[in-house]
């Protein structure tokens, strides 16, 4: 940062921090037939109403994100890293147990399309995509609100397995993930997102969201990084790197 110069200050981020493989957690968020497929759930409705609007978001699914995390999947477990998955959805089938905002858009919803829009366990949306499932290992954790850690017991399986960074994947970019990243980030651990094995509705949007983070919650990287720079000793960020991923 050059003397006096408080744009550069301000844009600087955590500037780093150091990393332990061996307490560090891969993070796959909401990547449900209920939210991910074209086909099911969201995508199903949107493509009666107004198939234009999920256009992005779906290819973007299909042909960049999906291929990320199973890239980083591979390379997690390949190291014998731990991968831990969110769900959402409720637990119970008349989906009262869901926040109120949750079930407010569901009725919302039920107006507009005619159907539910959330999917409880044991529900066909509810599974995650097979090209990403979990195997023997892998913890799946189920949450009823956007944010991860206000409605699930992820803080505490972290803290009891010595968990200090979070790997970020999955979606929506600025809704479920950034809820989930800033309150882990609020709760003393380190945060990366892999901005390209995320998605949301539209590239402003998802820019938006890592540029905040970058700033201020944690650290961006592109799937092809966190390979390379594996064991992660140091991560050094500076706005112009991120902006630079962004562009790319």
């Amino acid at each position: 940062m050059k003397n006096n110069d408080f744009t550069d200050w301000f844009n600087e981020g955590p500037g780093f921090f150091r990393l332990d493989p061996q307490r560090s957690a891969l993070l796959v968020v909401d990547m449900q037939y209920e939210h991910a497929s074209p086909d099911y759930g969201l995508g199903a409705r949107i493509k009666k109403k107004n198939p234009e609007i999920g256009e992005y978001y779906f290819n973007r699914v299909e042909k960049i994100v999906l291929p990320n995390i199973k890239k980083t999947l591979d390379f997690f477990r390949s190291k014998k890293l731990q991968v831990i998955y969110f769900t959402f959805g409720p637990e119970r089938e008349d989906g009262s147990d869901l926040y109120p905002l949750g079930r407010m858009e569901d009725l919302k919803n039920i107006e507009a399309f005619g159907e539910k829009t959330f999917y409880p366990r044991g529900s066909f949306e509810f599974n995650i995509l097979e090209e990403v499932e979990p195997v023997k290992g892998d913890l799946v954790i189920n949450k009823v609100s956007s944010g991860g850690f206000a409605t699930s017991n992820i803080d505490s399986v972290l803290r009891n397995m010595g968990m200090e960074t979070l790997f970020f994947t999955g979606g929506a970019t600025d809704l479920c993930v950034e809820s989930t990243l800033r309150a882990a980030a609020d709760r003393g651990y380190n945060c990366v997102i892999i901005e390209d094995a995320c998605a949301t509705w539209s590239q402003e949007a998802h820019d938006a969201a890592i540029n905040v983070i970058s700033r201020i919650y944690g650290i961006s990287r592109k799937t092809v990084e966190i390979i390379r720079e594996y064991p992660w000793e140091c991560y050094k960020w500076k706005i112009d790197d991120t902006n630079k991923s962004i562009r790319q």
